[in-house]
């Protein structure tokens, strides 16, 4: 491995020290406010591990998946509890057990890291593939193509995916095979944001605007916010991957899209979330327009609005079940310290025992062809094992890897499988992944496993070994399939235009 720095430059280093900076001032404000020690440090303590691949290793995809698992663990969860002026442990049971999991787990998962860094593996074969589609002509042909495909793939996918009724029966008909190639919506958008970034063209701001137009809906009428902030984050990796000037109107856009999510997007959703699985799309659509007339498309009463159907949800709605308790603002899940405080408050390892975990691993890699599945997830599991999917929910639990590593094995577990898949997925993506600079098949690619640090061991091992093999084999089949029709392309324009022989003088 080469070190690519000593010391972060431009947009890193600004990030870098406005991170570092808040950070620290959010851990002292804590220490003020009476937060739990052990707490706060173990909080500050894994948030500033988001710093170290500035240090050492730049960005790339690897170690913005790390970052990511550092935020999760402990940034969000300081930043947030300050802004609300709560004391970190307000809402926990186990306040200084949680530190301890959280800390054991986050430095299983920075071992990993680091050694997957220092000792990666390399492929030929995905880098040359890599410098394909960051070509001017394949982002052009993905764009088009891959953006089109997944968009009607995606909408396929909310028609007939397999559900829950409100949080806890099962709903086993449907297909989710459409799903798996969600992948395609985020590259065909990552590609037309490069486009974007590459050539400055009005005409390319304007497809792309047509596009984050068309994934907005999708996330209304789906009733799901994640395609909608994925757009976001493509849009965000891209200004960092490109080195882009943030001029005002980025700035103002940014706070647009923020704006946007909190006070329309997010509250439309939540409120029409409980006729999400009995309604049709266009019944859906209805119920949104009707609830804009009703309250006269006054922003105030229908954030008002959701505040009431939110605190219906006793399973968040309550000081136990929610980090940011009595607030309504439904960001727990940034928030990895809650679910490892519901588990460990039980004093009760292994509720889920390893053959189980084991038989929901496979069912989250195997086609369904070759072994019987439950639309229940490992976290759907420990959440119902430990008591906090028993109350109403506005959406599926986020347990995260410490968590159910806990849930399976106690510390060991944590320990140990907090080491060892992430290690995996460290290895795994540093080969397939590379730099993030100039390179929109990195952020297509971080976009589409920006959960993994919410994942739990079934849903990891399911993204890296069905996941990102569909994803991989997809995108070179399609490169493979722009060869041809380029080829052929050539070939006809030759027959129809011969170069002719030069003639000469005797």
């Amino acid at each position: 491995m080469t070190v690519a720095t000593l010391a972060p430059s431009g947009t890193a280093a600004t990030i870098g020290y406005i991170y570092g900076t808040l950070v620290t001032a959010c851990g002292l404000f804590q220490l003020a406010l009476g937060g739990s020690l052990a707490l706060t440090v173990a909080l500050y303590a894994v948030a500033m591990t988001a710093l170290i691949p500035l240090f050492w290793s730049g960005f790339s995809v690897s170690s913005l998946i790390y970052i990511l698992f550092s935020l999760y663990s402990g940034g969000f969860a300081l930043i947030i509890k300050t802004l609300l002026v709560q004391p970190v442990q307000q809402n926990l049971i186990e306040p200084n057990w949680s530190a301890l999991v959280l800390f054991a787990g986050h430095t299983s998962t920075t071992a990993a890291w680091v050694l997957a860094t220092a000792l990666p593996l390399r492929s030929r074969v995905a880098s040359a593939a890599i410098n394909e589609f960051n070509s001017i002509n394949a982002l052009r042909f993905f764009a088009a193509f891959s953006f089109a495909s997944g968009l009607l793939l995606k909408v396929l996918h909310n028609i007939y995916r397999p559900q829950f009724i409100y949080g806890s029966v099962e709903l086993s008909e449907g297909f989710g095979g459409f799903g798996v190639f969600g992948f395609l919506l985020v590259f065909g958008f990552a590609a037309q944001a490069a486009l974007c970034a590459k050539t400055r063209a009005p005409k390319e701001y304007i497809t792309a605007g047509v596009m984050f137009t068309l994934i907005a809906g999708l996330s209304i009428i789906a009733n799901v916010k994640k395609e909608l902030l994925d757009a976001g984050l493509i849009i965000a990796l891209t200004v960092a991957a490109f080195n882009v000037r943030i001029k005002p109107s980025i700035a103002a856009t940014a706070v647009a899209f923020l704006a946007l999510m909190q006070f329309v997007v997010s509250p439309l959703i939540h409120i029409t979330r409980a006729q999400s699985e009995t309604f049709t799309i266009a019944e859906r659509i209805e119920l949104t327009q009707a609830i804009l007339r009703q309250n006269n498309y006054d922003l105030g009463r229908i954030n008002a609005l959701n505040d009431e159907v939110f605190r219906s949800y006793e399973g968040n709605y309550r000081s136990t079940g929610s980090y940011v308790y009595p607030s309504t603002l439904n960001i727990d899940r940034f928030a990895l310290i809650l679910p490892i405080d519901q588990v460990v408050r039980t004093h009760e390892p292994g509720k889920i025992s390893p053959e189980q975990a084991f038989d929901l691993t496979l069912q989250a890699i195997l086609p369904s062809a070759l072994i019987d599945k439950s639309a229940g997830i490992l976290a759907d599991y420990v959440a119902w094992y430990y008591g906090f999917r028993t109350y109403g929910v506005v959406g599926r639990p986020v347990t995260g890897l410490t968590a159910s590593s806990w849930a399976i094995a106690g510390l060991p577990g944590v320990l140990i499988i907090g080491f060892v898949v992430p290690a995996i997925m460290f290895w795994i993506l540093g080969a397939v992944g590379g730099p993030l600079g100039g390179s929109p098949w990195a952020v297509g690619l971080v976009t589409s496993l920006s959960v993994m640090q919410e994942a739990t061991l079934d849903a990891v091992f399911g993204y890296l070994f069905r996941d990102l093999i569909v994803l991989l084999s997809t995108i070179a089949l399609l490169l493979i399939a722009r060869r041809f029709l380029r080829r052929g392309a050539d070939n006809k324009h030759a027959r129809r235009h011969p170069i002719q022989p030069k003639s000469g003088r005797k």
